[in-house]
């Protein structure tokens, strides 16, 4: 079942982007649509979102785990006079 999946998955399509055609896997289209959610507010993808961007490792930055800080957190780091 799972290589099913991953070959499913990892099936070309055709879809528009930004008015062109483009190529690309069924894996990145869920991406970009989860995404696309993320941005418009959907706080369950949001969730998602982040949750990976915290736990997987990520190809383009040689395996390592991005850790995203909320800035509200920096902010009350701060001593209050806007310097650090």
């Amino acid at each position: 079942m799972e290589a099913k999946l991953r070959d499913q998955v990892n099936t070309l399509i055709a879809a528009i982007d930004g008015g062109e055609q483009i190529v690309l896997t069924k894996k990145e289209a869920l991406v970009r649509a989860l995404i696309k959610r993320a941005l418009a507010g959907d706080v369950r993808a949001i969730e998602i979102v982040l949750q990976q961007a915290r736990t997987e490792p990520n190809e383009e930055n040689g395996g390592v785990t991005v850790i995203i800080e909320d800035e509200d957190e920096d902010e009350s780091a701060s001593d209050g006079d806007g310097e650090e």
